[in-house]
């Protein structure tokens, strides 16, 4: 699972550079996934070993793989929630430098101070994540309680050291005729009944689609 290329530089020497937290983040279908593995295998061509971290419930396309939407891959640890990172990274003979997490909207609330520490510690960190959801709210993470424990990717972003906004192509269809602004915005395809889904009946990446703010129904 972790990148050893045949040769290796020596991580310490880079260690005060590339310290901190970077996070990919925007609509569906803005190539955010993509962008972190092209980071990753940055790293891997420098030399320098990484590992992927992934949701273990996101098993759309492989249980050991980060698959785009447009089929490109790469090796992944799939996990359960975001403190398992450390118990992996302490099996590990050989300590990987660059740590990069798919679907960070995806993980519990713990997310935030693993990232810190890991941080902390002096890994570069990656992640790829959605910032909001089909209703305009900040994505909660999967432990979200109200008055108890209410942490939003919204926290993630606001410790993170870069934060890039990537968009997509808005695909909504007017009488035949792609809009094709910039999106930065996901809503839920015309027809996808709206209590469907927040009962979990419907669900998968198909009932989704990237609007710009003139096709989003929240947007007024």
């Amino acid at each position: 699972m972790i990148y050893q290329p045949e040769s290796t530089i020596n991580p310490e020497r880079l260690r005060p550079l590339q310290r901190g937290i970077t996070v990919y983040t925007g609509p569906m279908y803005s190539g955010k996934t993509t962008a972190l593995l092209r980071t990753l295998e940055r790293y891997t061509i420098a030399g320098i070993n990484s590992i992927l971290f992934s949701p273990a419930k996101d098993d759309r396309y492989s249980d050991s793989e980060v698959v785009t939407h447009s089929k490109k891959s790469h090796p992944a640890v799939k996990i359960n929630n975001a403190e398992e990172i450390f118990s992996y990274l302490d099996s590990e003979t050989q300590e990987p430098f660059v740590i990069g997490i798919d679907e960070a909207m995806m993980f519990d609330s713990s997310l935030i101070n693993v990232c810190s520490n890991l941080r902390r510690l002096g890994y570069p960190v990656f992640l790829s994540c959605c910032d909001m959801d089909v209703f305009l709210n900040p994505f909660k993470l999967k432990d979200w309680e109200e008055g108890v424990n209410e942490s939003t990717i919204g926290d993630l972003l606001a410790i993170a050291n870069n934060v890039v906004k990537v968009t997509a192509i808005c695909r909504f269809n007017e009488n035949g005729h792609i809009c094709g602004n910039e999106a930065s915005y996901t809503r839920l395809k015309e027809g996808i009944d709206e209590a469907e889904f927040l009962k979990g009946v419907v669900v998968g990446s198909d009932v989704y689609e990237a609007v710009c703010d003139l096709h989003h129904p929240f947007i007024k």
